[in-house]
């Protein structure tokens, strides 16, 4: 990768070059030209120079494009050609959402519903309903009840 700009000097662009390729920041400054005794010394001086920061700005930026060229492309493969069904279904969504076409999530949701009446205060509202919507009552609903009624399931329906 060429990083020629007018402003840099020589051995900044061989810094940013070197730290590009990833090489530690001591490292970099060395193969630039720094004494290697100083050589950390001078690379965090270099490293507060804003045309260094704006070349190692640029330099990463380059490579993260063609990073993403290359991702793209092995997430193609994959979606189309993986042995394993699920590495395709996870490849084919990351592609989706790359894209900017999220799968939309389905969530459940479940409501509890607490009812604190007493046995007695349900059965008068039953009662209550079933006289409202003239609804005939199970033979157990129609006596007047202090205790709990047990109504066998399906009677009283109409």
């Amino acid at each position: 990768m060429k990083l020629r700009h007018k402003k840099l000097s020589p051995r900044e662009v061989m810094f940013v070059r070197h730290l590009l390729e990833g090489r530690k920041k001591k490292d970099a400054a060395a193969l630039a030209g720094c004494p290697v005794k100083t050589a950390g010394v001078a690379a965090s001086k270099l490293l507060m120079r804003p045309r260094v920061l704006e070349a190692l700005r640029r330099g990463a930026e380059t490579k993260l494009n063609a990073g993403v060229a290359v991702g793209a492309i092995v997430l193609k493969e994959l979606a189309e050609s993986a042995k394993s069904e699920e590495v395709r279904f996870k490849a084919a969504l990351a592609l989706l959402d790359r894209g900017g076409l999220p799968l939309v999530k389905q969530t459940e949701t479940r409501h509890l519903l607490t009812d604190t009446r007493t046995d007695v205060e349900l059965i008068e509202h039953v009662r209550g309903l079933a006289r409202k919507l003239k609804l005939p009552l199970p033979g157990a609903l129609i006596e007047s009840p202090t205790e709990p009624v047990e109504v066998e399931p399906g009677e009283g329906a109409a």
